[in-house]
């Protein structure tokens, strides 16, 4: 959370305790006379990357409660260039020289705390651009001729080298490829485009055309990810367009956005550890409080869902099966909201209910009503159901899982075919039109 000038007071470091480094190169105003302007290269200033930067470190320590680690360049790009060699940069003046070194010795002073701290990490180098299409560009080193490949060829060993993702390709929580990191539903450019800015590349938008400006990353990207260097900590270089850079009230929900997407994107693929140790899905609740400290949707604020086999609330006595507390779960509890109903309990006779679950009430296989005689069989059954039936009489059949969802309905059909259904046990009701009279059958089927 500290912030340090280096000894020409033009680059500014904000020291953190999150794997994320966050660089704004070209953000800065500050235009010096004792600075001569930089004679050539691109000279014009990302507009509000520096203010964008900032506010989503602000963002990100509001969410976390940990800092990210922040490099900003406060000069005038016309004055220096922090994204370009030495010699492009700087241009030969000594003072520029020198804090194009601290520039970058600070990032390395980042990584090297991250790596210490979390042995890997990420850097996201923030810029600006012009370009017609308004989409975030996000730069891998990877130009729109090599975005254009297929998957397989994304995957190859050759692109994967020279990739700024290299380290997480070969080594992400998920166990995902390379494509996927690029492109997929997993990829920074798929988080943001869910966040309502559209990116390239994505899901949504593979690559960019043939024909459309592209930026693949610079200078820093290439310097701090994992291409050449081979370590643990990858790059992407952040390309924002100039509608949402320049308008206030789009900006400041980039910045929210950026700040949840990078939060969601280290998450996903480093499995990091939150500055304390605990939280480390961020969901507000410690990991000796939290019952699975990976997963947001997990915590014990969240409702219970039932059957889903999951403790959402992390609370045990919230039941997600038993929920009559009979001693007996779904599978086995043919009504699990009425505890004097189980295979345990005591059957009662002539009542239409099936106090033991043993299909004996609620099911015959051959069901009387009034003049009309209904026959089942087979049962168990494998692909189809027979109903036999000694008068005409109009009737409707219907087929329910043990949840009680309604798999399957006909009416005035001798012969059920129930090869979409898959093996185990069901309950089977027909109803006699004429009587309204139900009977009730259990079901078995097998593949």
């Amino acid at each position: 959370g500290e912030s340090y000038l280096d000894e020409t007071t033009f680059v500014e470091y904000r020291a953190g305790n999150l794997p994320i480094v966050i660089s704004a190169p070209h953000g800065g105003g500050l235009m010096p006379d004792s600075i001569p302007d930089r004679t050539y290269g691109v000279v014009t200033r990302d507009t509000w990357t520096k203010s964008i930067a900032e506010g989503v470190s602000d963002a990100i320590f509001e969410m976390t409660g940990c800092y990210p680690h922040v490099v900003i360049n406060l000069l005038h790009r016309i004055k220096f260039d922090a994204n370009r060699d030495l010699e492009e940069a700087a241009q030969g003046n000594p003072i520029v020289e020198q804090s194009w070194a601290a520039y970058h010795n600070f990032i390395d002073t980042a990584k090297e705390k991250i790596t210490t701290d979390f042995d890997r990490g990420v850097f996201f180098d923030f810029h600006g651009h012009g370009h017609p299409i308004q989409r975030i560009e996000l730069g891998y080193l990877l130009n729109k001729f090599d975005l254009q490949v297929s998957d397989d060829s994304l995957n190859s060993e050759t692109m994967i080298q020279e990739s700024s993702i290299r380290a997480l390709s070969g080594d992400n929580f998920n166990n995902i490829s390379h494509a996927e990191l690029l492109r997929g539903s997993q990829s920074f450019g798929s988080i943001l485009a869910e966040k309502g800015f559209p990116s390239v590349p994505s899901s949504t938008d593979l690559a960019p055309l043939l024909e459309d400006s592209f930026f693949e990353g610079g200078y820093n990207t290439l310097r701090h990810g994992s291409r050449d260097n081979n370590g643990s900590m990858d790059a992407i270089q952040i390309e924002m367009n100039n509608g949402i850079r320049n308008d206030a009230e789009v900006r400041v929900i980039l910045i929210d956005s950026l700040a949840k997407a990078i939060l969601e994107y280290t998450n996903l693929h480093y499995g990091n550890k939150n500055c304390n140790g605990s939280d480390l899905d961020y969901d507000g609740f410690y990991a000796n409080e939290d019952c699975d400290d990976l997963d947001p949707n997990i915590n014990p604020a969240v409702l219970e869902e039932p059957y889903n086999g999951v403790d959402d609330d992390c609370d045990e006595s919230t039941l997600d099966d038993d929920l009559d507390q009979d001693g007996f779960d779904l599978v086995e509890d043919c009504n699990d909201v009425n505890g004097d109903i189980n295979p345990d309990a005591e059957e009662i006779p002539n009542n239409g209910i099936d106090e033991d679950c043993d299909g004996e009430d609620l099911v015959s296989s051959n069901q009387n009503f009034e003049n009309t005689s209904f026959e089942i069989f087979p049962n168990p059954a494998h692909k189809e159901i027979k109903i036999l039936c000694q008068t005409y009489s109009d009737f409707q059949i219907q087929i329910f899982d043990l949840r009680g969802k309604e798999m399957l309905f006909e009416r005035n059909e001798h012969l059920l075919n129930i090869e979409q259904l898959k093996s185990g046990s069901y309950v089977l009701v027909i109803k006699d039109s004429s009587s309204n009279l139900i009977g009730i059958e259990k079901l078995i089927i097998w593949e």
